[in-house]
């Protein structure tokens, strides 16, 4: 994948899997730290903050090593050297709205079909248990839809902009939205306003960061607003909302002009049967040829959102050839940890009491030394 991505998908950004790195911690480093706790929580603090800098990770990162004598662990050091692959703060600026995960996504696939298959199936049941898997797939993609379009989440704020938020959203988009509108109301305080050459200058003081200061930018003239934490650009957020904003107010014009149009068209007709006809019939025009035009948007769409999420062009000539063989990290043979052990030995036979001789060894009675002589001796 290393390989691949940069030569298929030039304009996107290949990272590591931070839970799977963070998972090996307790596996690699149990031995050489006695204060494991203390160091997970320094550590923590610098891998998970997207309130520093790298210059500030590194300078932390440095400091944790060299308090818990770190500094010539192999399998550290190469973590750090590749810690623009997976550290946050190194990609805080990268929109990550289109982010694929690769291993998540056949995770929870397996997760998800366990539930219904077992490994003594046939292949009938297996068929008969994939079916209902795909059945229970789809009613619950039904009743997301159906509590998507037909039902209203609680409002927690008076603001429009969390009811636009509403319309813009799935249920779980929203929420975690949602949150963010509430904290911004709570948890934020505006301690100055400024204004330079058009643009007014927010200091926003967060309370859940432990007072940490925040500038946002509201460009009057063209309603753009940028924040120095950069987390709505990053998720894909507050782009969206303030588009939706601008589009909401410019289509309610538009809606009260083509209403009023309607009104009128309606009025020159009055009760002339003719008329009357006429106006249906161009009505009718006028429909069919909206709704071949949404069709073909509706296609166009479909390709720019493929573009968004794959961050990439869809190549008009695809030649698929086999990938140059090389040998990358993890080839070979695979050295076994010391965790991997541990349970390798504990599956291994136990001695039991056998029958026959009434010794504890690792013989049954049918392959019992014992059993073996009297034989020997009968003959």
């Amino acid at each position: 994948m290393k390989q691949a991505i940069p030569t298929v998908f030039r304009e996107a950004r290949h990272r590591l899997c931070m839970w799977h790195i963070m998972k090996k911690f307790n596996q690699k480093l149990a031995k050489c730290i006695s204060k494991m706790d203390d160091f997970k929580r320094k550590i923590n603090a610098l891998i998970w903050s997207i309130d520093i800098d790298p210059a500030t990770f590194e300078v932390g990162w440095k400091d944790v090593m060299k308090e818990f004598k770190l500094k010539s662990n192999e399998w550290l050091c190469e973590l750090y050297n590749i810690r623009e692959s997976w550290i946050p703060t190194y990609y805080a600026d990268d929109p990550m709205a289109g982010l694929f995960r690769t291993t998540s996504i056949s995770e929870s696939e397996n997760s998800f079909f366990d539930k219904f298959n077992r490994r003594s199936d046939t292949l009938t049941e297996f068929y008969l248990r994939y079916e209902s898997a795909m059945d229970k797939q789809m009613h619950t993609n039904v009743r997301l839809n159906y509590e998507g379009t037909k039902s209203m989440p609680r409002m927690d704020t008076p603001l429009l902009l969390e009811r636009d938020a509403v319309e813009l959203y799935t249920r779980t988009m929203f929420y975690e939205v949602q949150k963010e509108i509430i904290s911004s109301c709570y948890d934020m305080s505006i301690n100055s306003i400024s204004e330079q050459d058009g643009v007014k200058i927010f200091s926003i003081n967060d309370k859940k960061r432990h007072g940490k200061m925040f500038e946002v930018k509201h460009a009057v003239l063209n309603n753009d607003v940028q924040c120095t934490c950069r987390m709505f650009e990053k998720m894909g957020i507050f782009k969206e909302i303030s588009e939706q904003c601008n589009a909401i107010e410019v289509t309610n014009h538009k809606l009260n002009d083509i209403w009023y149009d309607f009104q009128s068209c309606v009025s020159l007709a009055g009760l002339d049967g003719e008329r009357l006809d006429y106006l249906e019939g161009k009505l009718k025009e006028l429909k069919h040829s909206l709704r071949e035009s949404s069709w073909k948007s509706d296609t166009q769409n479909k390709n720019d959102i493929m573009k968004f999420f794959i961050s990439s062009k869809i190549p008009a000539e695809v030649n698929v050839k086999p990938p140059i063989e090389g040998r990358n990290k993890g080839c070979g043979r695979r050295i076994v940890g010391d965790y991997e052990k541990s349970i390798s030995q504990r599956k291994k036979k136990v001695p039991r009491l056998c029958n026959m001789c009434k010794k504890l060894d690792f013989h049954d009675t049918r392959t019992c030394p014992l059993k073996k002589t009297l034989q020997q001796s009968d003959v």
